[in-house]
């Protein structure tokens, strides 16, 4: 964690801890992108893992799902310790001893998923890390308020006026689509035809906005 008064912004990554996928903006990004991180601060010592869980698949979620483990510049000076005992401290993948158990008791922290973009404070916790034995993070507590030169937290999507367009364009001519199909292939006595009818309403919505989904995927790939 950043002292008070500390107003570096750039933090440093010391290890690389777990690693799945490839990050937006990169040629082979496929949806989802997870990483487990921890960053010091060059200036007090204060370091950070930070939980990234990434999915732009559904557009009314929130794609960076955050949590934040903040720990003292005490135990950042041991961890500089613990991770020169690894020869690859920026391989996620890597096996020796220093990640697999900083990954195994990483697991153990509480996590939780986002409802809204403005819920940083509800992601954050401190931790520390063990000073006996193997390398271990522990929770201290949570819900600490994060500090000013913190990274950015997940910004607000601005709404997507073409997308709400075309749920309210598409919906419709999925709907009067399957009417019509309904009415020239099938067509039972009218007790079967209503009720059928009635239920292809909520049917036909969900369906435009899946068409929607997949057309938004496609687009960000072209």
């Amino acid at each position: 964690m950043h002292a008070a008064d500390c107003q570096t912004k750039e933090l440093v990554r010391l290890l690389f801890l777990n690693k799945s996928g490839e990050p937006p903006g990169d040629p082979k990004h496929q949806i989802a992108y997870d990483h487990d991180v921890v960053e010091i601060c060059p200036s007090c010592n204060g370091a950070t893992l930070e939980r990234l869980r990434h999915d732009c698949f559904d557009f009314e979620d929130v794609w960076d799902q955050y949590e934040w483990y903040e720990l003292s510049p005490e135990d950042c000076v041991r961890l500089r310790e613990v991770a020169a005992r690894c020869s690859e401290p920026l391989n996620p993948f890597c096996t020796c001893e220093v990640h697999q158990s900083l990954r195994e008791s990483m697991r153990a922290l509480p996590t939780s998923s986002w409802d809204a973009v403005f819920e940083s404070a509800a992601h954050r916790h401190t931790i520390r890390l063990s000073a006996v034995g193997k390398p271990r993070f522990t929770l201290v507590r949570s819900g600490v308020a994060a500090p000013p030169p913190m990274q950015e937290t997940a910004k607000p999507k601005p709404v997507d006026t073409k997308g709400v367009l075309f749920i309210f364009l598409a919906w419709p001519a999925v709907y009067f689509a399957f009417v019509a199909a309904w009415f020239r292939l099938v067509h039972l006595p009218w007790f079967i035809d209503a009720p059928v009818l009635f239920v292809a309403i909520p049917v036909s919505f969900v369906v435009a906005g899946v068409v929607l989904s997949f057309a938004s995927v496609i687009a960000k790939r072209l």
